[in-house]
């Protein structure tokens, strides 16, 4: 597949993901991040459970329309299974974390949530930022594998970002890409037409067309 065609591809898969019929994310089976940001990027997930009300989880130096502020992430324990799933409720911005954790304040009790698995690149904590329980976790990047070490129970790989309109939503700051699809078109139709010249070529090549195109050209 040309680079231009996976790139539609992806595209496709992306918008078609996000705007399915959600499934329960107990149900998503998951097969490693390269194959996972292919198949499951954007993916449309629903969750029923718990927010942990007393571990915030703050992305510093996140920038929205020309603010700095913090990613928010929480994490949220399901029902059945009891696992913790990491939910990004969006961005925000204070003059201090004391602030910061009152602008944010969560609504406790069971609910249902509804949002889009984001499967990032890898981004590893270094061993000097290993997160210990102080809470807030203030940290640089989200590393699911550390963090996900304070808890107990079966903890799910990836962030779900909070549907547009949910409970306990904030700024949805992330970017949404859009691909020059007029330059990916053309670049198609080249290796479209290359395709052509490819195969009449060795259709003549094949067949008697040789000798008359021979005699043709003398």
């Amino acid at each position: 597949m040309s680079k231009a065609s996976k790139k539609l591809a992806e595209l496709d898969s992306t918008l078609e993901l996000a705007s399915v019929e959600p499934m329960d994310i107990r149900n998503v089976s998951f097969a490693g991040p390269q194959i996972d940001r292919e198949v499951l990027q954007a993916r449309s997930v629903v969750a029923s459970g718990r927010y942990l009300l007393d571990k915030n989880i703050y992305l510093i130096y996140r920038h929205h329309k020309n603010l700095i502020g913090y990613e928010i992430i929480n994490p949220f324990r399901l029902d059945g299974d009891g696992g913790i799933v990491f939910v990004s409720r969006g961005w925000a911005t204070a003059s201090s974390l004391q602030e910061l954790a009152e602008k944010i304040e969560l609504i406790g009790g069971p609910l249902t949530l509804r949002g889009q698995l984001h499967i990032p690149e890898d981004a590893k904590l270094p061993e000097s930022a290993f997160p210990s329980e102080k809470w807030p976790l203030v940290l640089r990047e989200f590393d699911v594998v550390k963090v996900g070490a304070l808890f107990s129970g079966v903890v799910y790989p990836y962030i779900v970002r909070l549907g547009e309109g949910e409970r306990d939503s904030l700024v949805r700051y992330w970017p949404v890409i859009k691909p020059d699809i007029g330059k990916h078109f053309s670049y198609s139709i080249q290796w479209f037409l290359m395709a052509i010249l490819v195969l009449v070529a060795a259709l003549i090549l094949s067949s008697d067309l040789k000798e008359t195109v021979h005699r043709w050209i003398k």
